[in-house]
């Protein structure tokens, strides 16, 4: 015999028998059952980000008999869609504690809706139905901010690196800044809780990483700032060959046009320097040749300083006496006196003689150095006897 009742009404079973006064009724057959429904079931905070969704079966009416123990009731779980539609999630029962728990295939989204009904498997009355909205997860956003934040970073480091009109030097501490900058920008989503103020430190963060990439000035202007430097050092260049006076006509000629033949290159290297480190080394380099085209000749006044030099250690000997000192230097400066009027009565060599009235003039000089620093070393062992 099956009987199901479909309310929470009483109602009285009676049974009749025909049989003998004394005989017997065999209940083994029969199974009472509670087919009250559960009460309103509960849902755990759920926020995004969560994997699984769980709650708890309330007891039934106990005033009109309802059950405590729901072990075996199905909780199905339904999530609306953007349609305002419940889609069915999943299926799952409640346990010897009342609990329920569903895993669910995706992770909940901030706002969403869940639905949770519990059904009495028995007879088929359904609960009330339960909802519960996902909640804000901060540790959600600030893994996401973070991570936009390095890779906003990244962008920007690799711009610095491949930026031609900034120096190694420069790229080294942009990039040390904008290190700095993310440190500080994740450091301050990880303060922040909120949702705005989570936003605020992550654009704050964003600006000040954006902020490290200062590009320098555009690559031809600095070629053409590095290229005018080197035609301003090749003219003083220029300019000292021309008025050296140590220096032959034609060694001045072959001179100027080896810092021309140099300023050449120098500008040519800039102009095919491909970032801004390689404008400044070609620079350097085209300086050094530059300068390296002035080669001084012979000095003209060397008798003079080794004529002073001579004096000086005469005056300071102990060992003379004051009548052999005015004798050594009446003889050091009647040397000085040969040695430059014999310099004196040559043809200078920037005078523009030609060139072998200029090697006569060099070769007489030589002569007369040397004559007045044989002077000069026989007074200097004088003083000595």
């Amino acid at each position: 015999m099956d009987f199901t009742s479909t309310s929470n009404s009483n109602y009285l079973i009676e049974f009749r028998t025909y049989t003998a006064t004394n005989g017997s009724l065999n209940f083994a057959g029969i199974n009472f059952v509670n087919i009250t429904p559960a009460g309103i079931p509960s849902i755990n905070t759920v926020t995004e980000g969560q994997n699984t969704i769980s709650g708890k079966a309330s007891q039934s009416d106990t005033s009109t008999g309802g059950r405590t123990i729901l072990k075996g009731d199905t909780v199905d779980v339904y999530q609306t869609n953007d349609q305002g539609q419940n889609v069915l999630v999943g299926r799952t029962t409640v346990d010897e504690n009342n609990n329920w728990s569903l895993p669910l295939n995706n992770s909940a989204v901030l706002n969403q809706q869940y639905t949770a009904i519990v059904t009495n498997s028995h007879s088929g009355q359904k609960s009330t139905a339960s909802n519960s909205i996902v909640q804000y997860n901060p540790s959600i956003h600030q893994q996401a901010y973070k991570q936009n934040l390095q890779d906003e970073h990244d962008k920007i480091v690799n711009d610095i690196a491949n930026d031609p009109t900034l120096t190694s030097a420069e790229k080294a501490k942009q990039t040390n800044d904008a290190d700095q900058a993310l440190t500080n920008g994740q450091n301050n989503v990880d303060k922040s809780t909120t949702a705005d103020d989570i936003n605020k430190a992550y654009d704050q963060g964003k600006t000040a990483i954006d902020g490290t990439h200062v590009p320098g000035t555009n690559l031809d202007d600095q070629k053409t700032a590095q290229k005018q430097n080197l035609q301003a050092e090749h003219d003083k260049i220029v300019n000292d060959i021309n008025n050296d006076p140590t220096l032959t006509t034609a060694e001045k000629q072959k001179q100027t046009n080896d810092a021309d033949q140099a300023l050449k290159n120098g500008q040519n290297a800039i102009d095919a320097a491909n970032n801004v480190d390689e404008i400044n080394s070609a620079y350097d380099q085209g300086k050094t040749n530059i300068d390296a085209t002035h080669v001084p000749g012979i000095n003209v006044h060397d008798p003079k300083s080794k004529h002073d030099k001579a004096i000086s250690e005469i005056q300071n000997n102990p060992t003379l006496i004051i009548e052999k000192k005015q004798k050594s230097n009446v003889t050091a400066n009647q040397s000085l006196r040969n040695s430059k009027s014999k310099i004196d009565n040559k043809v200078l060599p920037n005078t523009g003689t030609s060139d072998q009235a200029a090697n006569n003039g060099i070769l007489e000089l030589i002569i007369g150095l040397t004559i007045g620093l044989t002077t000069f070393i026989k007074v200097r062992r004088n003083n000595k006897k």
